[in-house]
This record gives structure tokens, sequence and C-alpha cells, in this order.
């Protein structure tokens, strides 16, 4: 008989040395904060040459800049090819009215002396995400006492004159996300398991916790108990309590950060993919899921085969919609799944629905059930440990039409659903 590999067995670091931790925000985290650096005061430089300081540009004959507005633009003022000032334009939102420059220039007169030739800095979702970036990582270098990496101004110069840069900028960026991302980086994968799992969960996957588990949540990541179910004994209480990071602990930051960039990654570098050659953004929710799919898939088929009374179709089903020619289950794959709502009355699940408006009548679903949370967090713990899966205590429950007064007056209202 052959024992099953934990995580443990797997993963080859050492998760209870903060050196450790150290060494991987060095490494995967402070690159990914230079190159965002380097794109703010960039922004920072062209939006005070641009707009305080347009016509001395020209007037200048600063030819450096006035690529950034111009470069790859034809007499019509419109962009041709990989336009460097289309680039510049979908990176930092720099609009500059290229075919009334253009139109005065070629009959002689000054375009700056028109009010209609100007140069606007728009809202802008790859700067956005740029900036967001920063907030994000700034925590968690000061939680180990790492210095921000220094830009100066002879760097942005060097960059203003070899624009050509920029791409090799957003190459370096697009690849040091990869490397961060869970699907890639065994430690980001580490981070993503202590979002909110069960204690017991938790030692199974990483046996060496059993003995250290007050080390990684006191010291290093910083844990703390997220739910905790109303169970007679106090270590089958402890069994079950989920738990997860402090809002502003090392954990919880290196988690927002992931979590950003699995949101926003592939929208920001959408339109800008030509530029550094790739024929579309890796979506890094969707790769994560393929990464997992066979583990997904291993603890669906066993929770299938138990004879629960928990309608096991709420968490699990096949996802004809999405890919007809090869059954997936849906955990993490469907974008529209509903949240699903119980009540808890003492250690007992009684009632669930899945918060549709009773008017939908084709939607609407509820169910009379009888199950213990012991065995509801069995199910699901998988699901939580790999970050697909979201629980957490509500204050009501839409459409409650059905509950008894005994369940409205005493039970305990959760909602579970998959992780967005």
């Amino acid at each position: 008989m052959t024992c099953r590999l934990t995580y443990d067995d797997i993963i080859n670091f050492d998760y209870l040395n903060k050196e450790v931790w150290k060494t991987y925000v060095k490494n995967y985290i402070v690159p990914i904060l230079k190159i965002a650096l380097y794109f703010r005061e960039l922004e920072k430089i062209l939006k005070e040459k641009f707009t305080e300081n347009l016509k001395e540009c020209f007037d200048n004959n600063e030819e450096n800049l006035q690529r950034f507005l111009l470069g790859g633009v034809n007499e019509k003022g419109e962009f041709e090819g990989y336009s460097l000032a289309k680039l510049v334009n979908l990176i930092f939102g720099i609009d500059f009215t290229r075919k009334e420059y253009i139109y005065f220039k070629s009959i002689g007169e000054d375009p700056f002396e028109k009010e209609n030739v100007r140069c606007v800095f728009e809202e802008n979702e790859f700067m956005d995400f740029i900036k967001e970036i920063i907030k994000r990582i700034k925590p968690i270098i000061r939680s180990l006492k790492i210095d921000s990496p220094l830009i100066s101004s002879q760097e942005i110069n060097e960059i203003i004159k070899n624009p050509e840069k920029i791409v090799e900028l957003l190459k370096d960026l697009y690849t040091n996300i990869l490397k961060f991302h869970p699907s890639y980086n065994q430690q980001t994968f580490f981070i993503r398991n202590f979002h909110l799992a069960p204690y017991f969960y938790l030692l199974q996957a990483y046996p060496k916790l059993q003995s250290n588990f007050e080390q990684l949540a006191e010291n290093i990541l910083e844990l703390e108990p997220k739910l905790t179910f109303p169970l007679q004994d106090d270590m089958e209480e402890k069994k079950f309590t989920l738990w997860g990071y402090k809002e502003h602990g090392l954990g919880n930051a290196i988690y927002s950060l992931l979590d950003l960039i699995e949101k926003k990654f592939h929208s920001s570098f959408y339109s800008i993919d030509d530029f550094i050659l790739i024929e579309d953004p890796i979506d890094l929710k969707e790769d994560y899921l393929d990464l997992i799919e066979s583990e997904v898939n291993r603890h669906s088929e066993n929770f299938r085969k138990r004879n629960l009374s928990f309608p096991l179709s709420l968490i699990i089903d096949y996802d004809y919609d999405y890919n007809p020619k090869k059954k997936k289950f849906f955990i993490g794959k469907v974008k529209d799944v509903k949240p699903y709502y119980f009540v808890l009355l003492g250690t007992t699940i009684t009632y669930i629905n899945n918060h549709y408006s009773k008017n939908t009548k084709d939607r609407f679903r509820e169910y009379r059930v009888n199950i213990d949370i012991r065995d509801f967090i069995n199910i699901i713990a998988p699901y939580l440990f790999l970050d697909i899966l979201d629980l957490f205590r509500v204050s009501e429950i839409r459409e409650d039409y059905s509950l008894t007064s005994n369940e409205r007056n005493n039970g305990i209202f959760y909602k579970f659903s998959v992780r967005e």
C-alpha cells in the first residue's frame, strides 16, 4: 500500500524560515515593484513636459520627447504599425491632438497658438494597475524591512532617449508577474493555501505544521481564526476552525497583491500585447484553474461516491456550456455562479437557498437538509485550501420566508460561493 504524498513532500523551500520569505520577496516581488516605479516616474516626467512645457519640447527641438507624441504617426495624424505614440497613449493615457498639430504645421502656422492643440492625460487602466501594484507591495517590503528600489533621473532620461526600452520594461513586467504567480511559484501557491482553510486540512497538507503551526501563524505569515463553529468538544472545534490572514499581516499583503494581479493582469496587457509580441495575455486565474483541475476533479469524484444528504450539485457539477467536449467540474470555471446561503442550527445545516428571488421561479432553489457542519467542512476543505471557494458569516438570508422561527431566531447564517 502506498501513501499519498503531502505538500511537504513536494515543495522545496523552508516555509518556517522568515529569511526564506525575505529572499522570496526580494527575488519575485521587488523586481515587479522596480519596473512599476520606472513607469510611475516616467509618467511623472511626461506629464510635466507635456502639460506645462509642451511648446518648449517642440521649440527646443527635443526630438526624443516629440517621438513620444508623433512616433509612428502618418501625415493624416493616424497611428501606423507599432507606433511609439500609440504605445505611449495606451500605457500612459496621453492624448495629443495630432491631426490638429499636423494640419496647422502644414499651412505654416504655429500650432501652439491654437487652443485646440494640446496634450491631455486621461484615466488609464494600465497605469492604474501599475500604481495599485506599488501601493500593495509597499506594506510587504516594509514588513520585512526591505528597502524600496530607487529610480534615478538618469535612468528615466535613458528611457526617454531610447524609448524601445519601454517595450523591454513591459516584457520584463509580464515575465516577472508570471514568475510570481502560484501557477509557477511554490511559495505563492503556499500563500494561496492559507487564505481560508480548516486547521485539520492545513496540517494534513503540511504535516510539519503539527508542531510548528503557531510559529507560522504568529511569526511569519500572521494568521488568525476566521470562522469557528459551535462544537461541544474543544478539540473538535479547533480542528474545524477556519484560519486566514490578519488584515495587516505579511501573508495578507502578499495575497492582496496576488488578488490584484489575477483580476487586472489580463485586461491591463490586453491592448498592448502586440507590442511585446504575444498573441494574447495569459488569463492567470484560468491558468491556475487548469493547473489544479485534476486535483479538483479527484476530490469531487471522491465526494460524489459518498452518501451525503447535502446536494452536491451545489458545489460540483459538469460544465457543459463552457466546454461541451471535455467534462470539467465547474468549481471556479463559471463566472456567474450565484452564491449559496445556509442556516446552521446548533451543529446542523438545516436550510439552503441560492439567493435568487422567488419571482425567478426557474432559477430559485431552496433545500431542506440535515447535514452536520463537520461533514460540510470536510466536503469543501480542499476547495478552500486551493482558494476556489469562499465561506463567511452573513447577517441575514434573502428570501428567508421558509425559515422556521427557531432558525430565524437561533440560527447562524453563512454564505459560500465560487471565489471571484
